[in-house]
């Protein structure tokens, strides 16, 4: 069962989160906010949204459910019209469910968008990228994030990064790539690995014992 964190990660959304179900929405578009919402209410997910802060008021729900509730009719059509990469934040809206998370994630990276396809279940997807995208930065966080081999080709005005991946495994993806700080690209496999260790350890260690106490190591 996914958190709403999770949630938010996996297809798109930026926000921060304040504590559990309560969420920070500043750094995210208005477009982008009010398309949460409209998804939310389509949920029938009760909420509360105010000054800024989205509070959940009930668990999140299961990622189905969820999806049926981000989806609709020709979603993703049209892609990249009204869209300045390095500019403008992408909308979600026009994105396609699968392929959303990971253009978000792209974009906070640095490394911007002109289109993309999550391959709607009957082939693989892809992204397409600025010709100013550092390639070979992004292919050393794809290594780090435990991909084992990264396909790309430069086009005439852009990279194409293949992504043949399953639906969920592009979901995945996304949220691995929201744990990457912008100051790492560039400093080699290696240290993404350590740093996402370091990550997976201070999770770790915030488990509470058996006696629900935690213990200083």
């Amino acid at each position: 069962m996914k958190t709403w964190k999770q949630l938010f990660i996996r297809h798109g959304w930026m926000l921060a989160e304040l504590e559990d179900n309560r969420f920070n929405c500043n750094k995210e578009t208005e477009a982008n906010l009010q398309f949460l919402l409209e998804c939310l209410g389509k949920a029938n997910v009760k909420f509360v949204f105010n000054q800024g802060v989205l509070i959940l008021l009930e668990k999140a729900i299961e990622e189905e459910k969820w999806i049926e509730s981000i989806d609709f009719p020709e979603r993703g059509r049209g892609e990249g019209l009204w869209f300045q990469p390095g500019q403008e934040s992408p909308k979600v809206r026009e994105l396609d469910v699968y392929i959303s998370g990971i253009v978000r994630q792209l974009n906070r990276l640095g490394f911007y968008t002109a289109g993309s396809c999550d391959g709607h279940g009957r082939r693989g997807a892809h992204v397409m990228l600025t010709e100013e995208c550092n390639i070979e930065w992004l292919n050393v966080m794809l290594l780090g994030l435990g991909i084992k081999r990264v396909y790309w080709r430069e086009n005439r005005n852009c990279y194409h990064l293949q992504l043949p991946f399953s639906q969920n495994e592009l979901l995945d993806l996304a949220e691995k790539m929201s744990l990457i700080d912008k100051s790492w690209l560039g400093q080699g496999v290696d240290f993404i690995r350590e740093q996402l260790f370091y990550l997976q350890l201070e999770q770790l260690l915030m488990i509470p014992g058996v006696s629900g106490k935690n213990f200083i190591i």
